[in-house]
């Protein structure tokens, strides 16, 4: 149920992303290095994906829960601002690689600092 409201929040927001996508041709799922081009660590990872301009989605891929990812700098006027989790409010710095364990109910989805994607 808790994801179900989460992802009526999120439809202006992805809704707003895939008349980007339409308008441009820039995907709405985005590799890492296409959104932060001048972070060198960006250029390899492949286990995490920007969807749109300001949510980070770093999927579960072992049966502990556990995930690893990476946490770039916004730049601009939010440069060293941290990301907040959507789902646990949690706030992680950039710049930096963290481990950490989540359950069925969580992962890794970061918003950029200074946005609101439930606001759209």
């Amino acid at each position: 149920r808790a994801s179900t409201k989460l992802k009526l929040k999120l439809v202006p927001y992805l809704k707003k992303m895939a008349m980007e996508t339409h308008e441009t041709g820039l995907p709405m799922m985005r590799a890492m290095v296409l959104e932060f081009q001048n972070d060198p660590t960006c250029e390899d990872i492949d286990t995490q994906y920007m969807l749109g301009d300001d949510i980070l989605v770093a999927p579960i891929f072992s049966e502990d829960g556990s995930a690893r990812f990476y946490v770039p700098d916004a730049g601009g006027d939010q440069s060293g601002k941290p990301w907040t989790n959507l789902l646990t409010h949690k706030s992680y710095d950039p710049g930096h690689w963290y481990e950490e364990t989540y359950d069925y109910h969580t992962l890794p989805v970061l918003v950029r600092p200074g946005t609101d994607p439930l606001a759209v």
